[in-house]
């Protein structure tokens, strides 16, 4: 069975912690992004 993963979005549209992933360094990003796959 295949989830979808939906992050937090505020009022004014931003998505705050999909913002944080995108300004981590290139390995913290893959790593976070794979724990997110995980908890799909």
């Amino acid at each position: 069975m295949a989830w979808n993963v939906i992050y937090y979005r505020k009022e004014n549209n931003e998505e705050p912690v999909k913002e944080f992933i995108t300004t981590l360094p290139p390995k913290h990003r893959a790593k976070a992004l794979w724990e997110v796959r995980l908890l799909a």
